[in-house]
């Protein structure tokens, strides 16, 4: 099915909304702070933008929800500024600092075509509310140019809907956020106290427009819309507010994103409240306001869904022991959905809390538990999740062999649904398999394999991942220029502190071989 902007193009119609959105900018009122200024003679409002675009980024992103990341990505434009001041925005970079550069209409057009060109199933415009007009005229620019990709619409959900009206026909999905359903922290954190009443009538609008979820092939959604919320600290973001107001004010269910990846960035220290990650009992307090929402099936299955994909959040938390009890709380609720998909990414995440607590036999149960329901469910990615619990499990127990059959199963499962990062680990498993059975060549084969696959999607956690894992195996080869080399781009890869902590452990063990001790 192709977009309904092409039709709009066909029609004309795209180029009387490219006009009628540009005389907005002439006193502009694109987000509900209606500024006022004539940002076609050069002047600047709130949001520090002017007639220009500015773009920070572009790239294919797997990190968005699997319905919107797929196999092959989403194209992410991330546009510089924002209409809201959060004091603890992630992005503050680009959104509070103004990191990016003016690019023309043509170029952001020639973007979109070059992110379509790379297979994203989607272009996906971040951040885009005060630059809604130069947006449509890129996408006319491209469209005419054999541009058709769905259009994803991820903002922070302070928009007006006058300005949606002119998106009618030419967004696939929206992605809002609702970051607060009280005035006053809106006024504190973000500088906009009428937040919650805005974003309620916006949403009402986005959901109106885009109608029931509509999928296509492998799960993609290709036409809908998600609302992403971020969990604070001290429940500053309104959960509860959040779940009413989808219960209540909504025409039709509408999935939820429960987001816990919040940390204290920007000017959060300056915020006592703020100065800290949520905590497991923040994130199950979320849980149970979810639990809230109408008691249909729809309902009980997103918050299963939610649950199983907050591994990460519970390790970084280091709340293993609380994500496991939440996970065998709502095990009953799995059975009785009669979900084999669901239950099996359920045991796929127990299997890898066992695994994690050292319990391998009752890991090895779990996830062969696991990846029998998903396999029988059509779920290839969670099937191979379940397959990499049993890679690494073995790997822990000595059976290295049996670690390295199960690659297979795991690469099996990749043909049908690749995830980066699980093809990345089952080969890495496999490295340090073939190590420990000291078969060096065979180790280091997997382990550029594994390097391969992550430089290619530009992953620099997993091509750090994969460069140690070479060390290890170079290390205990007693080839220690090659350890040290592999060591040394691990550390060098390495996006975050953890993630170079670990690296940098590698790269110490291959100094010490080497002699290099004092290093």
């Amino acid at each position: 099915m192709l977009p309904t902007y092409l039709s709009l193009l066909a029609s004309g119609e795209l180029r009387q909304r490219v006009e009628k959105a540009r005389d907005v900018l002439k006193s502009c009122r694109l987000c509900p702070r209606h500024c006022g200024v004539n940002r076609i003679a050069g002047e600047k409002g709130f949001c520090r933008s002017g007639l220009p675009l500015e773009v920070a980024s572009y790239n294919v992103h797997h990190g968005e929800e699997p319905v919107i990341s797929g196999v092959s990505g989403s194209g992410t434009i991330f546009l510089t500024h924002c209409n809201l001041h959060c004091v603890f925005c992630q992005n503050y970079p680009i959104s509070q600092l103004g990191v990016g550069r003016e690019k023309s209409i043509e170029e952001v057009g020639a973007m979109m075509l070059d992110l379509q060109a790379r297979g994203c199933h989607n272009i996906n415009w971040v951040t885009p509310t005060h630059f809604v007009p130069q947006m449509i005229a890129a996408l006319e620019w491209a469209a005419e140019r054999g541009f058709h990709q769905p259009l994803v619409y991820n903002t922070n959900g302070y928009d007006s809907v006058e300005t949606l009206k002119l998106l009618e026909g030419i967004v696939d999905v929206y992605l809002p956020d609702r970051k607060y359903g009280d005035e006053g922290i809106a006024r504190t954190y973000s500088q906009a106290p009428d937040y919650p009443a805005m974003n309620e009538k916006a949403i009402r609008e986005m959901h109106r427009q885009v109608g029931e979820q509509e999928y296509i092939e492998n799960g993609l959604l290709r036409r809908g819309m998600i609302i992403r919320h971020l969990i604070l600290p001290h429940r500053l973001a309104g959960t509860e507010s959040m779940a009413r107001f989808i219960a209540e004010g909504l025409s039709r269910p509408c999935p939820v994103s429960l987001m816990t990846q919040f940390f204290p960035a920007y000017r959060a220290k300056d915020f006592p409240e703020l100065n800290r990650r949520i905590t497991s009992d923040e994130f199950e307090e979320a849980m149970k306001i979810l639990d809230t929402l109408p008691d249909n099936v729809r309902y009980q299955q997103q918050r299963i869904s939610l649950l199983v994909n907050q591994e990460n959040v519970f390790m970084m938390l280091l709340k293993m022991p609380e994500y496991y009890d939440l996970l065998n709380r709502y095990e009953h609720l799995s059975i009785d959905l009669d979900n084999q998909g669901l239950r099996g990414a359920l045991y796929a995440a127990k299997g890898w809390c066992e695994w994690w607590f050292g319990h391998f036999d009752q890991a090895i149960e779990t996830a062969s538990k696991a990846a029998e329901l998903c396999r029988a469910a059509g779920d290839a990615e969670k099937a191979g999740g379940a397959y990499i619990s049993l890679q690494w499990v073995y790997v822990c127990k000595g059976d290295f062999n049996k670690s390295i059959a199960f690659k297979e199963d795991t690469l099996g499962m990749m043909e049908e649904r690749f995830n980066l990062r699980m093809c990345v680990y089952a080969f890495c498993a496999a490295v340090w398999a073939y190590t420990f059975l000291g078969r060096w060549d065979e180790a280091v084969e997997e382990g550029q394999a594994a390097l391969r696959t992550a430089e290619e999607f530009s992953d620099g956690g997993l091509t750090s991942f994969a460069a140690s894992s070479i060390s290890l195996a170079y290390s205990l080869k007693g080839d220690l220029v090659q350890a040290v080399k592999y060591g040394e781009m691990g550390v060098q890869k390495a996006p975050t502190p953890a993630e170079k902590f670990w690296a940098q452990g590698f790269l110490a063990w291959a100094w010490c071989r080497a002699g290099e001790v004092p290093r």
